[in-house]
């Protein structure tokens, strides 16, 4: 077995046979059980993240090498002429033509009687499924009927118009609220605790099975101050139960059982060992009933402006736990792109930028900035290997210490988040 890690994978770039470059990959996005890597969403076009557009590749579409390396059996003439998506509306699964090689370059057929055509344009947007499955419920009552029937009345039909319509953004929203739960750089940065509600770390990263993309190990880092001390552990994933919508995952364990398999960052085991995985799995046997799903029912635009707004606030813990007396900068190069969770968050509160950074001198820490939405309207993207600068201040949140960044600057792209008096430059608009 060859095991990758998703940090290797993500901000790679996505290689043709013949070595020509087609993009990047964004991000991994698992099935709804956790178990496998269901799709690679690969950014092409523009700079990274910003002008760029996204293609869902399925996993089984890829070659990936023992180093992170990916390949695809395609040429840049069938990506620009393939079907992408929305950063707003992720698929539920990969598109399935590209398991047929070439077949992305034969997607336009000629229209006949009696049929639609099928041309795909390089602006078109790959519908997600559950629209797909949901389109007839948009369309109008009783459409290619002459006549309205006795008794029916003119408004019965845009009643049922309007409940259709309704249902369908309710399940549309349930349905991609459902694929950002599983995207690796939401559940890198969660926080897993024990059945007790002990602190044991974070998840780091996930070890995959390069030729079938299931999710082997979940990497769990704890421990340390700053990078000082820190250790990672292997946990098999079967022994994860995940509640993303908690931004937690529960793990039935010990610190003292995580210490006794831990090891350096710098030094990863050979985690794909017969003998390495038969000792895990003694010691984390799998969860009962497997991991939870990570579904949550659609919130209002309410609810998630007052859960924003507490989380995210200009009186929020989050912006209370900047310090402006203690700020300092540090250089180094970005090791994973995440997610964190402020202290105090309601559930449906959007998601912090977490950044874990190995620094000059070879420390690795973790640097907590502002809200995604905020990151995406300042369009500030980075992926793992960009040298990145960090301004902020140390500050103890949840057992660990991070900096909490005033500043973020990479390549020729800056993010200002906070003033110099450390108040957040978001709080100063409109939540998202």
């Amino acid at each position: 077995m060859t095991l990758v890690k998703t940090n290797d994978i993500i901000g790679k770039d996505l290689k043709s046979d013949q070595g020509d470059k087609l993009g990047t990959i964004h991000d991994i996005v698992l099935t709804p059980d956790y178990r496998q890597a269901s799709y690679a969403a690969l950014s092409a076009g523009g700079t990274f993240g910003i002008g760029s557009k996204l293609y869902a590749i399925p996993w089984q579409a890829l070659h990936v090498g023992p180093k992170g390396d990916v390949t695809l059996s395609a040429t840049k003439a069938q990506l620009q002429d393939a079907i992408s998506f929305s950063n707003n509306n992720w698929p539920s699964q990969g598109d399935s033509r590209w398991l047929s090689t070439g077949a992305m370059g034969r997607s336009r057929t000629s229209t006949t009687a009696g049929q639609s055509q099928t041309s795909t344009t390089p602006d078109q947007t790959a519908p997600d499924q559950s629209q797909a499955s949901t389109s007839q419920d948009r369309s109008t009552p009783g459409a290619g009927r002459t006549s309205a029937s006795a008794g029916q009345s003119a408004t019965s039909g845009s009643q049922a118009t309007s409940r259709s319509s309704s249902a369908a953004t309710g399940q549309g929203m349930a349905a991609n609220q459902d694929v950002q739960m599983r995207r690796v750089t939401h559940l890198t940065g969660i926080e897993v605790k024990n059945p007790d509600n002990q602190d044991l770390g974070d998840i780091e990263e996930f070890a995959i099975d390069a030729s079938s993309g299931r999710i082997v190990y979940d990497i769990i880092a704890f421990g340390g101050t700053l990078g000082v001390g820190e250790k990672y552990a292997a946990v098999p994933t079967n022994a994860v139960q995940r509640q993303p919508q908690n931004h937690t995952a529960i793990l039935n364990t010990t610190r003292q059982t995580l210490e006794s398999v831990a090891f350096s960052p710098s030094e990863f085991p050979d985690l794909g060992s017969p003998e390495y995985m038969q000792r895990l799995s003694k010691l984390f046997p799998a969860a009962a009933g497997g991991s939870a799903l990570g579904y949550v029912s659609p919130r209002s635009s309410q609810d998630q402006d007052t859960a924003n707004d507490k989380a995210w606030g200009a009186n929020g813990q989050h912006a209370m736990s900047f310090n402006a007396g203690s700020v300092k900068t540090i250089q180094g190069t970005v090791q994973s792109v995440g997610t964190f969770r402020p202290e105090g968050a309601a559930t449906g509160a959007g998601g912090g930028l977490r950044l874990r950074v190995k620094t000059s001198d070879g420390k690795i820490v973790t640097v907590y900035a502002g809200p995604n939405w905020y990151a995406q309207q300042n369009n500030f993207f980075v992926k793992p290997g960009d040298d990145i600068t960090i301004t902020g201040s140390e500050s103890r949140v949840r057992q660990r210490t991070v900096i909490v960044a005033s500043e973020l600057k990479s390549g020729t792209q800056t993010l200002q988040l906070r003033d110099q008096s450390g108040k957040p430059l978001w709080a100063k608009g409109s939540q998202g």
